[in-house]
């Protein structure tokens, strides 16, 4: 897996445009569920600005979500995170539109129109322009800030913010046409059996939303950020597109050295559980080792394979002892690899004679875990961490966030 630059966060846009703005229709279930998908949404920003240098997002028409933004980490700390490029924030100026006709009937009135029509948001509209979209932010933000501090933030993010006026959109229609011509979209729902210009409305809808897709999956190609989901959209675009690696895998190895190696939640469960907060973020990712955290599990993550980077975490612990060169380090090694959860961070107190065994690990073939790994893995693990930067050096400072 090539290593990404970055991850493009859609659910901070795709929420603010559904709950915040008001931009979309909602339903009697979308807002029993509101705080869900809200909560759900700010846990996989927490995960994405620990795990990636830069988390993209997405400003379509009203800046909703740097309000949101605003709201959740304060003035000040926003403002850090996209000076720092933690948050890169992209103006879209580009736009998909359709039109669906007797929506009340589900018959098309505008036979022979495309089902999807590119526009563009000119410079001097209130949303193409990035000082007024800017502006428009602080409309979703309830604490009432001064016009000092809003001039402040103002200065310091508009250097900042991306304007994307590329064509984009005019390719991802062809893309999406070629495809129903082809009947390549059959299997998400969009067989082809008139042409495109007859659809319904529900399918001129499914139309649009599809090509919004495949506009995010330039974007993301482009700047060789990652994704988590490729879905079948994906696999019909790619070819187009280009290469997208999949940013999961990433998600999945930290899954693993929380749980297994360190014996503790995800990082999304750490949000969810009210173990962290938001604004720790800002805090975590100015640690000195932080980047070099992010790097290395990018580097070391293999596809499919969350498994292998346990080993990578171990040997970078111990790898000055030598210990899990021996038989007893391989066994050990190989038991954390494969899920068994004596955690790297609490396996250490076997060394004390009175430290509980891990339960259901007391013993491998009879051979007490505390009698022979305890001294032997005790040592390595200490010639490990005074032999330099580890990563659980960077899993610890988390751990003390938490118990701050």
């Amino acid at each position: 897996m090539k290593k990404i630059s970055g991850i493009l966060n859609t659910g901070l846009s795709r929420t603010a445009g559904r709950f915040v703005s008001g931009n979309f229709k909602i339903t009697g279930m979308d807002l029993a569920f509101r705080p869900l998908y809200y909560r759900s949404m700010l846990a996989e920003l927490f995960e994405h600005l620990l795990l990636f240098d830069e988390v993209a997002i997405i400003i379509n028409i009203d800046n909703s979500p740097l309000g949101i933004l605003i709201a959740e980490f304060g003035i000040d700390d926003t403002a850090r995170l996209i000076e720092s490029g933690a948050v890169k924030l992209i103006l879209r100026r580009t736009l998909l539109t359709s039109k669906v006709g007797n929506i009340e009937t589900g018959i098309s009135e505008l036979d022979g129109i495309p089902p999807v029509i590119p526009g563009m948001i000119e410079t001097d509209n209130h949303f193409g322009d990035p000082v007024k979209s800017i502006e428009d932010s602080f409309r979703f933000v309830k604490l009432n800030y001064s016009k000092r501090e809003r001039d402040m933030f103002l200065k310091r993010v508009l250097p900042f913010i991306v304007v994307d006026s590329s064509n984009t959109n005019e390719r991802a229609i062809k893309l999406l046409v070629d495809a129903y011509h082809s009947n390549s979209l059959s299997t998400i729902g969009l067989p082809y059996i008139v042409h495109e210009n007859s659809l319904d409305y529900k399918k001129r809808g499914h139309m649009l939303k599809l090509a919004s897709e495949v506009t995010d999956l330039m974007l993301i190609a482009s700047n060789n950020y990652g994704m988590y989901n490729q879905d079948s959209m994906y696999n019909i675009a790619s070819k187009a597109v280009g290469e997208i690696s999949n940013a999961l895998h990433i998600s999945s190895s930290m899954n693993k050295l929380t749980t297994v190696a360190e014996q503790m939640p995800d990082l999304k469960a750490l949000y969810f559980m009210d173990k962290v907060g938001l604004h720790s973020v800002v805090n975590i990712r100015n640690q000195s080792d932080s980047q070099t955290f992010r790097n290395w599990i990018n580097d070391r993550t293999k596809e499919n394979n969350p498994e292998y980077i346990i080993k990578e975490y171990i040997d970078s612990i111990a790898k000055q002892s030598g210990f899990f060169a021996s038989k007893k380090g391989k066994l050990l090694k190989s038991m954390m690899s494969f899920g068994v959860s004596l955690g790297v961070g609490g396996i250490a107190a076997l060394a004390v004679p009175t430290a509980p065994l891990v339960a259901g690990v007391s013993a491998i073939g009879g051979v007490k875990l505390a009698e022979h790994f305890s001294n032997e893995f005790l040592n390595g693990i200490l010639s490990g961490l005074m032999a330099g930067w580890t990563p659980k050096q960077y899993l610890d400072t988390i751990k003390k966030t938490i118990s701050d």
